[in-house]
Formats: C-alpha cells, structure tokens, sequence
C-alpha cells in the first residue's frame, strides 16, 4: 500500500490494512462511483488510471475534474469521513484498471485497532490536498478541515470520522 493517505502509518497498520483489501479489475469507461454516492469504498489503483467527473455522465466527453494515477486513491477525503462523493469517476477508455478496495467497514474496525492512525491519516489527507492545490483528487481540504475542527472540541472523545458520518445521515 504506497498511497499518500497512508504515509507515516505504522507498519503493523500498514500490514492489517493490506489484509482487508479486496483486488478488482475493471473493463475501460467502467463508472466506479457517482457523484452524491454515499462513499462506502475505497479504490486504490494499482494499474490504469480513473478519470474524476464533473457531472454524473456516462458518455466520453463529460468533463473531467482530474485523472487518477497509478499509486494513488480514488477521492478518498468523502471515504475518510462519511461523506457524499463530490464528484463521479470512471476507468479511462482503452485501458483496464486494477485497483485494491477498501470498505468502509473494514477501515472502522482497522481504525479502532489503531485509533492514532487516524491522525496520521487526516493529517496526510490535508497535506496532499495543499500539494495539489485544492484538486478534487482528495475531496477538498474545507471538508476536512471542518470535520477535524468538530473533531477536537468537546465532543465526547468522537472522532472525526463518527462526526461525519453521524452528520450525514
């Protein structure tokens, strides 16, 4: 698992997590997720490359938000903290995508094993979103960035991953 989202992750999280991930392959235009879509997986591609969509379209010329490479996660901020995808994607045309899954029942169990990973991860998430500037590869940084924020209040000892996703139903 080399994707950014997981840098500084220890290697026993590291190791846990890679036992809970599902391969896939998918045909080329195969549509991963729609934009509004509860987002309850996570892809991790491993080879190909997906495209970010503007609008729910599932023709060729839809307009594109961003391509996902190789070693990188399909929109993981809405994974992360419970959130509707901002946005839909698609496997590129003429090219088979592979990707590892992660649900998101997994990833709280994981989480509640070691529960100072998510830090790391939250941490990670808003990094990566500064390097690209606000590219909706990661989700946008402002929802992070107020979900952490009710994260740290007194809240209970919740995270902010029970935040989001108690706020979301």
């Amino acid at each position: 698992v080399n994707s950014s989202c997981f840098r500084a992750c220890s290697d026993n999280f590291v190791d846990t997590l890679s036992t809970m991930l599902s391969e896939n392959t998918f045909p080329p235009s195969t549509i991963l997720f729609r934009k509004s879509d509860i987002a309850k997986t996570l892809y991790l591609i491993s080879s190909g490359r997906a495209e970010l969509l503007l609008v729910d379209e599932d023709d060729d010329d839809a307009p594109l938000d961003d391509v996902v490479e190789e070693g990188n996660a399909i929109a993981p901020i809405p994974f992360f903290f419970g959130l509707r995808q901002t946005c839909a994607a698609r496997t590129v045309a003429a090219q088979l995508c592979r990707t590892f899954s992660l649900e998101r029942e997994s990833f709280r169990r994981l989480v509640k094993l070691y529960p100072s990973e998510e830090d790391n991860i939250s941490h990670n998430l808003l990094d990566v979103d500064v390097d690209h500037d606000g590219a909706s590869e990661t989700g946008g940084a402002s929802t992070v960035a107020s979900s952490k924020t009710g994260s740290e209040g007194s809240d209970g000892g919740k995270s902010a991953v029970d935040d989001a996703s108690d706020s979301s139903h």
